[in-house]
């Protein structure tokens, strides 16, 4: 009589044909793969025994081979890629749910190192894209680095539940992956470019005890939406940078970083996500370097705030240039707390008509295009006090036209490369109705006339390829209320 045991409900699966002898004693044949996985059984083929009684060999099925390190006195093996080789003629799996020795001994793969890593004549690179998917379940933690990069062909990875330490690069470039498992990692951190590009990643993550990503961890992971880290402090340099899915995100209420481009081009994030990711414990904002910008939140569309700047440890103590550049949903910008710099393109793009409550204290610098826009209504810049202060650094890269020269048509400014006139200022307030309008002589504006008596000023920025970014200055409101005046 036989009998069939299937030793893993994965992709791929080995039987195990059990036969009674004509003695009455069971005997089993080896271990055999099945149609789906063509050899997915493998033989672990010990070659020396060191000093410290550690086995060195190799481990195959006939189409992979992997060098195997077996810890003395157990079954558990360690693989890398060095001096590995394909043997196959199409892409295949590695399944290691059934490794076992000349002696049919069963042994545990429970640590992988760098099998695709790009090292000359050693790794696997040349073959990464023939590799279709990878069953580990035994596989407990990760060495070395890039473990599994670029194996663009891979679809899906089934680890141990208690895998808890990954290493940077381990799934980059695996643009096929769609399925993994644990989706729970209990990993101190999420390695650098771990996941860089895996764009078709589906569903979420979980990093229970994370406190830290590495620079682009989760970067063009375009299909994720959630990821679940409570524990998480700091986010490295382009740590979620277009994940364009990413809708919810939960980080640690003590988080105290977000480095460069940390969430560039996340469009899908929950309306209210910045008061859940910036809080008061917040101490570092992207680069501090004028030459560098900050693009933490670049481009995220979806966040409607408003944004309270209300961080009394940051460290870095400037807006960096194009932080919350093309927040195109950002309605409300408030600041609690001063800071030294605003620099270029700052809030470039938040909804029209959005509006920026600055704190008293004037930066020492106010860049350009800090909140401009080419279309009506423009954004609102409030002021609270020290009017001359923060007009005069206002006034530093972009054309400013006082209130009191609303009505001056022989004004004129050149800040940048075009001198701006009083007709030119007029024109383009003009489009604004909401807060002007105009008289008129024939074609010619005569008159400007503010609808609103806090408006203290207007500003125009014009760039090299004379492109225009205009603003309001108002005072800011007593009490809440609003004053038009037709």
């Amino acid at each position: 009589m036989e009998s069939v045991r299937y030793l893993a409900p994965y992709s791929t699966y080995c039987v195990a044909v059990v036969a009674t002898a004509s003695n009455g004693k069971a005997s089993t044949t080896p271990v055999l793969p099945v149609t789906m996985s063509p050899k997915a059984c493998w033989t672990y083929v010990e070659e020396s025994v060191d000093h410290n009684r550690h086995g060195h060999g190799y481990v195959t099925d006939g189409v992979w081979r992997l060098s195997a390190t077996r810890t003395r006195d157990t079954t558990q093996l360690a693989l890398s890629g060095s001096g590995g080789k394909f043997y196959g003629a199409a892409p295949s799996p590695m399944n290691f749910t059934d490794v076992r020795d000349a002696g049919g001994v069963a042994h545990q793969v429970v640590e992988i190192g760098s099998v695709t890593r790009r090292y000359p004549g050693q790794n696997l690179y040349d073959q990464g894209a023939m590799l279709t998917e990878l069953v580990a379940p035994d596989c407990v933690r990760f060495s070395g680095d890039y473990n599994f990069g670029s194996c663009t062909s891979m679809t899906n990875v089934y680890l141990n539940a208690a895998i808890s330490v990954l290493r940077e690069g381990a799934f980059s470039g695996c643009a096929s992956l769609r399925t993994f498992h644990p989706r729970r990692l209990m990993c101190a951190t999420v390695p650098g470019r771990s996941f860089n590009g895996c764009a078709r990643l589906e569903g979420g993550l979980e990093f229970p005890v994370a406190t830290s990503t590495g620079g682009y961890a989760l970067s063009g992971c375009a299909s994720l939406e959630r990821v679940i880290a409570p524990n998480l402090t700091v986010i490295g340099e382009y740590g979620f940078l277009d994940c364009t899915s990413l809708s919810e995100i939960t980080v640690s209420p003590e988080l105290t970083q977000v480095s460069l481009s940390g969430f560039e081009g996340c469009t899908a994030l929950a309306p209210d996500s910045l008061g859940k990711i910036l809080g008061k414990s917040l101490k570092y904002l992207g680069y501090t370097d004028f030459k560098k910008t900050g693009r933490e939140f670049y481009n995220c569309s979806s966040l409607e705030g408003p944004l309270v700047w209300d961080f009394p440890n940051l460290a870095t103590n400037v807006v960096n240039a194009n932080g919350f550049y093309g927040c195109s949903s950002l309605e409300t910008v408030i600041f609690k707390t001063p800071v030294a710099e605003i620099r270029d393109n700052a809030f470039y793009g938040i909804k029209a008509g959005g509006e920026i409550h600055m704190h008293a204290q004037a930066p020492a610098r106010f860049g350009a295009r800090v909140a401009g826009s080419q279309t009506a209504p423009y954004p609102r810049i409030y002021l609270k006090d020290n009017f001359d202060e923060w007009l005069t650094a206002m006034n530093r890269y972009q054309d400013l036209m006082r209130k009191a020269d609303f009505d001056n048509q022989s004004w004129s400014s050149k800040v940048q490369a075009d001198t701006i006139s009083w007709a030119t200022m007029a024109k383009e307030m003009a489009k604004d109705t909401s807060l002007c309008s105009v008289e008129m002589s024939g074609d010619t504006i005569t008159k400007v006339n503010v609808l609103d008596r806090k408006v203290i000023g207007f500003m125009l920025h014009c760039n090299i390829t004379h492109k225009h970014y205009m603003c309001w200055v108002l005072r800011a409101p007593v009490r809440g209320t609003t004053l038009y005046v037709r």
